[in-house]
């Protein structure tokens, strides 16, 4: 589930919160706070400069680590993003860096690393009360890549459908509705890979 509120100015910051629970009953729980300037913008054009700053405390099986004993614990993530992001008449693209720190409440390992973002999207116009949206997000750290493809429906500029992606690792139905400055979304993921264990 995902609750968000976005001011309307040109200097713009919000910030959201996410839950995530799956039937084993672990859990991820997420805060962000995001702030984008405004460097310049026309009748075609638009572009953003932005960062963000994020935390992540979720509860890990460590059946999904092939640990002994069984049982679990809190591993917490926090990480932080600059990017840039393009407007041009229907298409938006955007680039990113990532970087993020984890540690188990175990003490049993830390973990720094980074990563890149690679974003494209289509806004395309069906009538006057839909509008189709299909993007993709690549991420990567150049020895690795993945890919989350996604077609976005949105009615009336308030409902929102769609379907998501991972290749070789799950897909995810999201809905959601805009009310005003708030945005609220909820997500049924169905994981295909051996991850679906304990996240």
């Amino acid at each position: 589930m995902l609750v968000e509120y976005q001011s309307k100015n040109e200097r713009h910051g919000f910030s959201g919160i996410a839950l995530l629970n799956n039937r084993n009953n672990y859990y991820k729980l997420t805060l962000g706070l995001n702030y984008s300037h405004k460097v310049y913008q026309s009748k075609t054009a638009l572009i953003n400069l932005g960062m963000s700053l994020n935390y992540t405390k979720q509860k890990i099986s460590t059946q999904w680590l092939s640990t002994e004993p069984e049982g679990s614990f809190n591993l917490h993530d926090i990480g932080s993003n600059i990017g840039l992001h393009i407007e041009y008449k229907n298409l938006e693209g955007g680039f990113s860096l990532f970087s993020y720190s984890l540690l188990a409440s175990n003490n049993d390992f830390q973990k720094s690393d980074y990563s890149f973002t690679f974003s494209l999207k289509y806004k395309h116009k069906l009538n006057e009360k839909w509008e189709l949206i299909p993007y993709t997000i690549v991420v990567s750290d150049f020895a690795h890549a993945r890919i989350l493809t996604t077609v976005k429906a949105i009615y009336n500029n308030k409902f929102i459908f769609g379907f998501a992606g991972y290749i070789q690792d799950g897909f995810a139905i999201p809905v959601g509705i805009t009310l005003k400055q708030f945005h609220v979304g909820y997500a049924f993921v169905f994981t295909t890979s051996r991850l679906n264990i304990g996240m």
